[in-house]
């Protein structure tokens, strides 16, 4: 049984410019960085980093129901300005929290949506244990 997901979109490139991308979509990352900044974990701790990133994930208070094709909706029709911004891949991810057993599926809505983006969709599965303590 799935008990959570969690849905982003991440972006990536060279030279991929997270803030210019907000100001030219009006999408707001929760998570970027800028090239040349410095890495906090990883490989590129403490260095400057060769590439931009980032992150726009589904807001938590959505249902679970609903985060996939929240994300489909905001980045629809977007995909070529941010290449304009840099952008040189980018990916659906979707992480699934199960109990016992993962059934992943997608509706159709949700298939079609993410075809019509035209970005990868990456998922993984994560079993969780109830604390019997």
């Amino acid at each position: 049984m799935i008990t959570k997901i969690d849905a982003s979109v991440e972006f990536w490139g060279e030279k991929f410019s997270p803030t210019h991308a907000e100001e030219c979509t009006g999408l707001t990352f929760d998570q970027k960085n800028e090239v040349g900044e410095p890495g906090h974990t990883g490989r590129y701790k403490g260095q400057p980093k060769p590439f931009g990133a980032a992150r726009l994930k589904a807001p938590t208070s959505l249902p679970d129901s609903d985060k996939i094709l929240w994300l489909a909706n905001v980045v629809m029709g977007k995909i070529e300005r941010l290449a304009e911004c840099g952008l040189e891949d980018a990916h659906f991810s979707v992480a699934y929290y199960y109990q016992d057993q993962c059934n992943c599926s997608l509706s159709k809505e949700e298939s079609r949506a993410i075809a019509d983006v035209g970005v990868d969709f990456w998922f993984s599965c994560y079993g969780v244990t109830e604390d019997k303590e």
